[in-house]
């Protein structure tokens, strides 16, 4: 049976420290995103705090204002999960971090995967009812959970070849999880340092891109992804990973809208080509 689930990919445009305003331009895009039918909003990594931020992730009280406006933009959620990204300090060691939040509360937070933080990686699969997802921070490197999605929260420098990579990096990954990955950079061309993000927004389902936004502006793509198809053919994980349960099941998608539906689709798996 198919089970589609819009998800959208998010980017706002935000500054480094502007609590208010980043605050303002997450629920904006939410409230648009989920008003559009997403089950799902994914924002970029530091979304809340505005990204590069610097020295700033050193003082505490600024530590202490990620973690207000957070709870704060979860206040906000409604049946549409949001997965945003934010400063956090976990035991006294800071590192960027993934917020998941649905029904006016912080569901969970997951730390960066970086080397030489001290903190220990956290390996947990949400299920939403209807699909299940994992959640990278920074780099993705295939030892994420395994999930039918993949929501990826980005923090990546623009260079020329950064595009192409992502698009490989994310198609590749999809193709070989057989599963939907959702990326969304942070950054709209606004920078306090040469580190500049492009705010790209992408959603690849079992290797192909099936929504992509533009560079340097503020972003919103939305893609109905088939996780029963999904499902079908990824077959059961049995995987050692912590199994989140985050409330009721996520909302269907209403229409087709954002689908990408095959005509033909028993030719697919051959690759042929096939007539107009």
């Amino acid at each position: 049976m198919d089970r589609f689930y819009r998800i959208s990919a998010v980017s706002p445009e935000t500054a480094p420290g502007d609590f208010p305003g980043n605050l303002k331009a997450l629920e904006k895009s939410y409230r648009e995103a989920t008003k559009q039918g997403a089950s799902a909003v994914v924002f970029p990594a530091y979304a809340v705090c505005g990204d590069p931020c610097g020295d700033l992730a050193r003082r505490a009280d600024f530590l202490d204002a990620c973690r207000r406006a957070a709870e704060k933009f979860a206040a906000l959620t409604g049946d549409g999960i949001a997965v945003f990204g934010t400063l956090w300090s976990f035991d006294g060691r800071t590192a960027g971090a993934a917020v998941v939040a649905r029904n006016g509360r912080i569901v969970s937070v997951i730390p960066e995967k970086a080397a030489g933080n001290g903190i220990a990686p956290q390996r947990l699969r949400f299920d939403a009812g209807g699909f299940t997802f994992a959640v990278a921070v920074g780099e993705i490197d295939g030892s994420e959970p395994d999930a039918d999605a993949l929501f990826w929260l980005g923090a990546d420098a623009f260079s020329a070849e950064a595009p192409g990579r992502r698009a490989t990096l994310a198609t590749g990954y999809s193709a070989l999880r057989r599963n939907a990955v959702v990326f969304a950079n942070a950054g709209s061309g606004l920078a306090n340092t040469d580190h500049v993000g492009d705010g790209e927004t992408l959603i690849s389902c079992e290797g192909k891109i099936v929504g992509r936004g533009v560079l340097f502006a503020p972003n919103c793509i939305f893609a109905d992804i088939d996780f029963g198809r999904i499902a079908f053919r990824r077959g059961p994980s049995g995987e050692d990973a912590e199994i989140v349960r985050i409330g009721k099941d996520a909302v269907a998608s209403p229409d087709f809208k954002f689908a990408s539906l095959v005509r033909e689709p028993f030719f697919e798996e051959a690759g042929n080509d096939l007539p107009q």
